[in-house]
């Protein structure tokens, strides 16, 4: 008796569903997300000084500082740090319109440059140079520890699919989990 209910339920099915297709497939490109996969690898870092700042509180009378005593004022630094920014889509659907969003307080330059009108093709694969810069002012010390540390937790990158929906995906570059560095989304 169930199998008999289950073909007729086929039977019956099947056609609706054929007819409704063609109202299904424009809804469905609607919402299929690319997963466009960050990954970066880092290549080196450093820091370069631009001099001491005014905010330091120098001996009075313009005496000199001895060498010894220059690791105890503040100068202004700019902390670079290079990686290699592999993007793979990793799913079936084409990624458009790529783009990598400012991220505040962070100067990020990539090479080259993104091309907002060559999209992804599913398991497609794309190598950039990102390097990431920062003015600090600190001593020696710390600004060391910073550039050790790395510039940033989080790196985002946008992308649409075919019918403009716009997704993302964030990359947690501290996240020791390889499967959780990626986090994908809708852009709001």
């Amino acid at each position: 008796m169930p199998e008999a209910i289950l073909f007729t339920a086929i039977k019956v099915l099947g056609p609706v569903a054929k007819l409704l297709s063609p109202f299904v497939s424009p809804i469905r490109k609607y919402f299929e997300q690319p997963k466009v996969a960050v990954r970066l690898v880092f290549q080196h870092s450093g820091r370069r000084t631009h001099g001491m700042t005014q905010n330091n509180k120098f001996p009075p009378n313009g005496e000199a500082i001895s060498i010894g005593d220059l690791a105890n004022y503040n100068h202004l630094y700019e902390l670079r740090w290079n990686f290699e920014l592999i993007l793979t889509n990793n799913s079936e659907i084409t990624a458009y319109r790529l783009r990598f969003p400012e991220h505040e307080g962070i100067k990020v330059t990539i090479e080259p440059a993104f091309d907002y009108t060559f999209p992804l093709a599913p398991n497609a694969r794309r190598v950039y140079t990102l390097t990431a810069t920062i003015p600090y002012e600190s001593t020696p010390a710390e600004a060391d520890k910073v550039v050790k540390e790395g510039p940033a937790s989080v790196l985002r990158i946008e992308y649409e699919n075919i019918k403009g929906r716009r997704y993302y995906t964030d990359f947690y570059a501290k996240e020791k989990d390889e499967t959780k560095k990626n986090e994908y989304g809708v852009v709001e």
